[in-house]
């Protein structure tokens, strides 16, 4: 009685076993292949023979390269309808439906196209994850934390006094020491972006070069100083060296003291290129346009700031968290 009871379910089930042998769940289509979960055990093995069927009538010949338990690496060479293909595609053995197919022979194909080595190992397990592993590494991604350079050392501004009359201003400065934290998303052959925050410590000036209606003079900037924040966002193109090139801009938030500068927050930009190390140290260089709004007072009177920029090269070394 059990055993007849065993038949009849045998016999129910069987169209479910045979008519849908396997499921796609992976497609490489860089590398002409396909991961597929078995649903038995005992249907499975090295060169044997699946068919994928189309809603349009179309079907696709597929054959196991490797094969591991329940996963199946799938040669697609042989698939002249592989676009067809999607993951959860469901495959049929080839022994089932020879007779009501056509399909390309391999007995057509010269040998040196079939490149299938019976006595060579491969576990689909640890290809998915080698691959897994290989697609991690051209990504790049989390917080970096960075230690950076400004040399930008000249405040140069333009404006109009206020009785009258233009002027050109060069205010020397130094160059400056800074810290940054940003999230970086970089991955290799695509569009990426960082965005984040630096501070830089404080730049003391010195004197600054003036001319005004064609006369020029030196005036004294002693105890004038300033502090630099920055909010700035990039985006950035990574190649497969690893080396990125970006774009993008920035919101510069000075803080001065001192008598002479009134500097306010404006727009800018920068243009730089990058290099990932070993997946956790970025160097990174660019050159940035700082602009600000406001004004200055010098011997001839308080001038509003037409433009104002303190430009120049930065270098930064970070460490990325990811």
């Amino acid at each position: 009685m059990k055993l007849t009871f065993f038949y009849i379910l045998a016999l129910l089930y069987s169209p479910i076993i045979w008519g849908k042998s396997a499921v796609i769940k992976k497609i490489y289509t860089d590398r002409d292949e396909a991961s597929a979960e078995l649903l038995a055990d005992y249907i499975a093995y090295p060169k044997q023979h699946l068919i994928a069927r189309f809603d349009n009538g179309k079907n696709c010949y597929l054959q196991i390269k490797r094969v591991h338990k329940r996963l199946a690496l799938l040669d697609l060479r042989y698939c002249i309808y592989r676009h067809f293909i999607k993951v959860e595609q469901s495959l049929s053995r080839w022994e089932e439906i020879e007779d009501n197919v056509d399909f390309v022979s391999l007995s057509s194909l010269s040998v040196d196209k079939i490149s299938v080595k019976e006595n060579f190992w491969f576990d689909p397990i640890e290809e998915v994850e080698k691959r897994e592993r290989e697609e991690k590494l051209k990504l790049s991604q989390g917080l970096a934390l960075s230690m950076l350079w400004s040399f930008a050392n000249q405040l140069n501004t333009s404006g109009t006094f206020e009785f009258g009359g233009n002027m050109q201003a060069e205010e020397y400065t130094t160059g400056a020491f800074g810290l940054g934290v940003e999230y970086f998303y970089s991955k290799q052959g695509t569009i990426g972006w960082s965005g984040g925050w630096s501070f830089e410590i404080q730049r003391s000036f010195k004197y600054r070069t003036i001319n005004f209606n064609g006369n020029i003079s030196d005036q004294s900037l002693e105890g004038e100083t300033l502090w630099l924040n920055m909010l700035y966002a990039n985006i950035n193109f990574t190649t497969f060296w690893k080396i990125y090139l970006y774009a993008g801009v920035n919101l510069s938030l000075p803080i001065e003291s001192g008598q002479k500068l009134n500097t306010n927050p404006a727009l800018g930009g920068q243009l730089g290129l990058g290099k990932i190390i070993s997946g956790k140290v970025i160097v990174d260089f660019n050159y940035r346009w700082v602009n600000f709004s406001g004004a200055g007072e010098y011997l001839q009177g308080i001038s509003k700031w037409e433009s104002a920029g303190l430009n120049g090269i930065v270098l930064a070394v970070k460490y990325l968290f990811n």
